[in-house]
């Protein structure tokens, strides 16, 4: 049942990827197919119009660096949150790499 539920969430995160993807590809395609309806209606020059697809891609790019932070976040808050209360309380004293490292007594001088 549990490798069935890994596999089923690899193929989900895989049809997300591929859709997200797909409307990167798409959204470049546009901001190309606009840049004559650009020129011609704000009259910009070559040089404006590359002002333009480099401005879109700053603007895109720092978005999804801000969405895949919070999508960092939103996974750390819910793998604290599965362990619980009898997690974080019984984790210590559970033997295993999970437990917690022995103390040594060493004198600092």
């Amino acid at each position: 049942m549990a490798r069935s539920r890994a596999l089923t969430s690899r193929w989900l995160a895989l049809a997300v990827l591929c859709a997200a993807m797909m409307m990167i590809i798409l959204d470049g395609t546009i901001v190309t197919v606009a840049l004559p309806a650009i020129q011609r209606d704000l009259g910009f020059s070559s040089s404006g119009l590359a002002w333009v697809v480099n401005a879109y891609l700053i603007a895109f790019g720092g978005l999804l660096l801000l969405a895949g932070r919070l999508g960092i976040r939103a996974h750390r808050r819910h793998r604290r949150r599965r362990g619980g209360a009898a997690g974080r309380v019984l984790r210590p004293a559970a033997p295993g790499p999970h437990a917690a490292p022995p103390v040594a007594d060493i004198p600092v001088s």
